[in-house]
């Protein structure tokens, strides 16, 4: 079954500073267990190349991303003690993203439109099962 999408991706992306980056990934799995009790959080994780980072989190809407921001707020000032967010990236439908616009206008994000796009429900998702 194919739902309207209203998900909202969030793509930071840091440059850790020189000798920061054990305490920059220690920070980053408090910051993935911290959203995996997020119950509108659908995925988050980071990905490194070397000192350089990118994390990607998805919520189920709007919602869900300020509750985040508004949860995370410590943690982050944490992180932007040894890194700089280089790029951010903000990813949703648009009516997702009119309520995001404002709220978040000091991260100096770029917002795209999400126009073409569908979403499964996870009852028509191929399951690979393991013997």
């Amino acid at each position: 079954m194919v739902i309207k999408d209203t998900n909202c991706r969030l793509v930071p992306y840091f440059q850790v500073r020189e000798g920061y980056l054990n305490r920059f990934k220690s920070l980053a799995k408090e910051l993935v267990a911290h959203s995996s009790e997020d119950p509108k959080c659908l995925c988050c994780g980071f990905a490194f190349d070397g000192s350089a980072a990118r994390c990607q989190e998805e919520f189920m809407d709007a919602e869900g991303v300020l509750t985040h921001l508004g949860n995370v707020g410590p943690l982050m000032a944490d992180i932007l003690e040894i890194a700089e967010v280089y790029r951010f990236e903000v990813h949703a439908p648009e009516p997702e993203l009119s309520k995001l616009k404002d709220a978040m206008a000091d991260l100096q994000a770029d917002f795209y439109e999400v126009d073409a796009s569908i979403r499964k429900t996870a009852s028509v998702v191929p399951r690979i099962a393991v013997v």
